[in-house]
């Protein structure tokens, strides 16, 4: 297999094909990818992609964007991902891909997102921290409940996650959602995941629509935005309701439930001994995550000062422009006043 050593100040190869890109230590730019098969991505100690692109047609901001047709998609790190103003990587219709030991971080909505793309592998990878965007827009569309840690959307089926750590960000950690592309989303599996002050308003840790058959176990949640720890439901669509789903061997907050809401059934719900990760919780911990209200009054607070600066800008250059027709007013009357005459003259 044909491989392409990148280094940070480098553009981004052409994809074909089996093409091998290997990261060098640093900062890479940001990409859009065609959907090209069988196609690698090998991180290595401190690389990493920083910032986002603008894909168009109505997509927000993103880190690394892969569009449909990229089957057999392979990211492996170590490899840093972080600041986008809106999505980490994101993944569309593209069947057995993976994902491996990836930290992203920073971002304005997922860290991960992946629509259509059943039979797929999401192992070692730890999301934290959602931000506020400095697109209006983008602040206006997703609200800190919809800024989720990992998103697998659409046909997810004979998907395996295992261990998936996310910490303080504002919308789920993990959210299985099929119905939101109509699909519905069977056999999948989930394991060794921890979620650290995830969640906000009543989005909880652990978000499932249209998900039949699977199994989520070994998991553990340090904290709950309301009394769900878990929710399963439908999304507001007739026939997209959850099934013969099991959730087993976790720890939660003492007093939470797995709310079986919009006709999912079959919920089955077994603690076992609980469950707790074996890496302690993160040192240094940021303060508390605000919850929905306190961030969307932040957001607004911030978008507020975005446009007071803009104002300002306008402002001053609205000053520079009186300033320099004053000038020219001024030359213009010392010329009249010179035509009449010395200043005081009168007319006989």
């Amino acid at each position: 297999m044909p491989t392409v050593q990148k280094g940070p100040n480098q553009p981004w190869p052409d994809l074909f094909a089996g093409l091998e890109i290997q990261l060098e230590p640093g900062e890479h730019q940001p990409k859009e990818f065609s959907g090209t098969r069988d196609v690698a991505i090998l991180g290595c100690e401190g690389a990493k992609i920083v910032g986002s692109i603008n894909p168009g047609g109505g997509e927000p901001p993103c880190g690394l964007r892969f569009n449909d047709g990229c089957h057999g998609l392979r990211i492996f790190g170590p490899l840093e991902q972080s600041g986008s103003d809106g999505r980490g990587i994101r993944i569309t219709v593209a069947e057995e891909i993976e994902l491996r030991d990836l930290y992203c971080h920073h971002n304005s909505i997922e860290g991960i997102i992946t629509g259509n793309c059943p039979r797929s592998v999401y192992e070692n990878i730890r999301v934290e921290t959602s931000v506020a965007s400095g697109v209006s827009w983008v602040r206006a569309d997703y609200p800190p409940d919809k800024r989720h840690g990992m998103y697998l959307s659409g046909d997810a089926s004979e998907s395996t996650v295992r261990g998936l750590t996310v910490v303080r960000v504002t919308g789920s950690g993990l959210q299985l959602n099929g119905a939101g592309m109509n699909e519905i989303i069977r056999d999948l599996s989930a394991s060794e995941l921890a979620f650290y002050h995830c969640g906000s308003s009543g989005t909880p840790p652990l978000s499932l629509m249209a998900v039949r058959e699977s199994e989520i176990e070994e998991f553990f949640e340090s904290w709950t935005a309301s009394d769900r720890w878990a929710v399963c439901f439908a999304d507001g669509k007739s026939g997209y309701y959850c099934e013969d789903v099991t959730f087993r061997t976790y720890t939660v907050p003492e007093g939470t439930y797995c709310a079986v809401e919009q006709g999912s059934r079959n919920i089955s719900t077994q603690p076992g001994a609980g469950w707790t990760p074996t890496a302690p919780e993160p040192p240094e911990p940021e303060p508390p995550t605000p919850d929905g209200d306190m961030q969307a009054l932040i957001d607004e607070a911030q978008a507020a000062l975005g446009a007071v600066a803009s104002q300002q800008v306008i402002a001053t250059n609205a000053l520079v422009v009186i300033g320099q027709q004053t000038a020219v007013a001024q030359e213009a009357l010392a010329k009249m006043e010179a035509l009449a005459g010395s200043p005081g003259r009168r007319s006989s």
